[in-house]
């Protein structure tokens, strides 16, 4: 079990769950803050403490390094809801992408800076050096949400996430089901080599009797974490355009000519409103249009 006393709270759970909540929050809303100063003071307030308070929990309760991660996906996803009032696919997706960020960099830095303080490492116990550890993970979090804000990187105009659940369509149901579960299940798989480093760590293994295997399970993981955050591009990408992809061309390329035809002198205007109907009219049956200059 790892406990935490309140100094290390203080300097690293109370920094990485700060960032954590603003990266979530971005994702679907503009402004970080409410109307009235003390609602958002209170918002932010309850939530650090019901974090907080369900990572300590769980730290303490569990050995499973992939237990707590679940709890602490929980812990996020009801502050989401309850207290900033994400309706429950923004409240679900904002928690599981908080905790796959956070998984996601422990994979890369840990073992980096394990190596480089190796000896260190060997004269102190593993936990001891957490806020050491923090330091370039809390780095990496406020560049993620540099690049976010600069970039206008968001799921703020995604309608699988943000219509009404009774408004979408049976497909956008099942769609947006699956991007959660995708989530979900990546944060569980993904925790498996941090889990398996923390353990090797903490109880003293030599890593050299896993041979490579433990090196090819950190690229393996990297590889599944890129993998799934270009399905979801993809995925929230292909719903964004779907209506225009699938539209006929006049719906999408009439208006467009329309402003342009209006803008001819008035004797070509007819002309070409007559060219542009008889061009529709063959491409809806099939035909080329051949015109000699």
């Amino acid at each position: 079990m790892d406990v935490m006393n309140l100094k290390d709270l203080a300097l690293v759970g109370l920094p990485e769950t700060v960032i954590s909540l603003i990266f979530g929050l971005l994702l679907f809303q503009e402004k970080l803050t409410r109307e009235k100063k003390v609602d958002t003071i209170i918002s932010y307030l309850t939530s650090i403490i019901i974090i907080l308070s369900f990572i300590t929990i769980s730290r303490s309760t569990f050995d499973s390094y992939i237990k707590i991660a679940v709890f602490s996906t929980i812990a996020y996803i009801l502050s989401f809801k309850l207290q900033f009032k994400l309706n429950w696919r923004q409240a679900i997706v904002s928690g599981g992408l908080v905790m796959y960020q956070l998984i996601a960099l422990e994979t890369v830095v840990l073992p980096i800076f394990t190596s480089i303080l190796n000896s260190i490492l060997n004269s102190f116990p593993f936990f001891s050096m957490r806020l050491v550890f923090s330091i370039p993970i809390r780095l990496f979090q406020i560049l993620i949400l540099l690049i976010m804000v600069n970039n206008d990187i968001n799921l703020r105009k995604n309608s699988l996430l943000n219509s009404d659940w009774s408004k979408l369509t049976l497909a956008k149901k099942i769609t947006s089901t699956i991007l959660i579960m995708l989530i979900l299940i990546s944060v569980i798989f993904c925790m498996n080599y941090v889990e398996m480093f923390i353990k090797i760590k903490t109880n003293g293994i030599d890593p050299s009797i896993f041979g490579s295997t433990l090196n090819l399970v950190q690229i393996a993981t990297i590889f599944f974490e890129l993998i799934v955050l270009i399905l979801l591009s993809r995925t929230t990408k292909y719903e964004m355009f779907k209506d225009i992809l699938y539209s006929e061309p006049k719906e999408i390329f009439f208006p467009i000519l329309e402003n342009i035809i209006n803008a001819l002198d008035d004797d070509k205007r007819e002309e070409f409103r007559e060219k542009i109907d008889e061009y529709f009219q063959k491409s809806e049956k099939g035909g080329v249009i051949n015109e000699k200059n």
